[in-house]
C-alpha cells in the first residue's frame, strides 16, 4: 500500500520520501511532532482487526482529542467529540445508529485517518484441530484431539 500511495502522490506531484522501516521504529518516530528533516512524519500505513473498527467510541483513530488523548497525529475535533459522546452516552439502538452515520460522516470530512481496502487471511487446519473462532487470530478455545 505505502509503495502504491508514494506513487500516486508522485504522479500528483507531491515530494515523496517513502522509507521502509521495522515496526519498533515506526511506533518510535510516529509519536514525533517534529517536522519530517527532524524525525518527524507525514503519514504511515498500518492495519486493524475488524472488531476495532466496530464502534465510534473505541476507534481510537476517530479521536478529536488532540494533544490531549488522540492518536498519533494529534486531530482535534470538537464537533467529532460531540457526536462520539452523544453516541456513548446513547441508550437507543435507532439513535446510536444515527449518531454512528454521522460520525463517520465527520470522520471522511477532517479525513484524520483514510482507509484503503481490506484484506482476508486465508488459513487452514488440521482435521485433529477444533475449537476455531470465526474471528481474528484468536488463539483460545482451540484443542487438539
Amino acid at each position: 500500500m505505502a509503495q502504491y500511495t508514494a506513487d500516486v502522490l508522485k504522479r500528483i506531484g507531491m515530494n515523496v520520501d517513502a522509507q521502509a522501516m521495522d515496526w519498533a521504529t515506526v511506533l518510535q518516530r510516529r509519536t514525533s511532532k517534529n517536522p519530517v528533516d527532524q524525525g518527524g512524519w507525514n503519514m504511515f500505513f498500518t492495519w486493524w482487526e475488524g472488531a476495532d473498527l466496530l464502534d465510534p467510541v473505541i476507534q481510537f483513530a476517530l479521536s478529536g482529542l488532540g494533544e490531549q488523548g488522540a492518536w498519533v497525529g494529534w486531530s482535534k475535533d470538537d464537533e467529532l467529540e460531540k457526536l462520539r459522546t452523544a453516541y456513548a452516552e446513547s441508550g437507543s439502538m435507532a439513535e446510536q445508529k444515527a449518531l454512528a452515520a454521522q460520525v463517520q460522516a465527520r470522520a471522511f470530512e477532517q479525513s484524520f485517518s483514510l482507509y484503503t481496502g481490506m484484506f482476508y487471511v486465508p488459513t487452514g487446519f488440521r482435521e485433529n484441530v477444533s475449537g476455531i473462532l470465526n474471528a481474528p487470530p484468536f488463539f483460545w478455545n482451540i484443542k487438539k484431539a
